[in-house]
């Protein structure tokens, strides 16, 4: 949804209470907040899509964890 539409009061409160609410661009007015990555493929990344990806592995306790220690840990990352 838009900032411009919930600063405007079009977007009920029932929608974003208790949520968490990211704000970020998220198309080619944001350029260039678009990044790659290595799991985006040959297309970049929206900064506000790799948040969203940060905040889902930190509410869902999903980490990586060093198995085969923390070199190959880190290059995996």
């Amino acid at each position: 949804m838009s900032l411009a539409d919930v600063l405007a009061g079009k977007v009920t409160r029932d929608l974003i209470a208790n949520r968490t609410v990211l704000i970020g661009t998220h198309s080619l007015a944001g350029v260039p907040d678009s990044y790659p990555t290595p799991n985006s493929g040959s297309h970049k990344m929206w900064g506000v899509e790799m948040w969203a990806n940060t905040t889902a592995s930190i509410l869902t306790n999903r980490f990586p964890e060093p198995r085969e220690g923390f070199g190959v840990t880190l290059i995996e990352m």
